[in-house]
């Protein structure tokens, strides 16, 4: 299965926007300004963010490295008797 690009940014920024309504009917943003409510959500958006990209970094880099080892493996195999 083969997932775009575009469909993770969806996913990431609709679980997002799930959080901040789900703060937002907490009473999270209660007692804040303009400022701290602003930074509250950047905050949140901010760290979904880092949060996909580095496990979509690992998880390109782990196949890359398994398809180096899977191709050395194979060729070992291949040259005993």
């Amino acid at each position: 299965m083969n997932i775009s690009f575009s469909r993770i940014v969806l996913g990431t920024v609709a679980i997002a926007a799930i959080t901040i309504l789900g703060a937002w009917a907490l009473d999270a943003f209660e007692g804040l300004g303009g400022g701290g409510a602003f930074a509250l959500i950047i905050g949140i958006v901010a760290s979904y963010a880092v949060g996909v990209g580095l496990m979509a970094a690992v998880f390109y880099s782990s196949r890359q490295h398994d398809q180096a080892a899977h191709d050395a493996a194979r060729g070992e195999f291949r040259r005993q008797p």
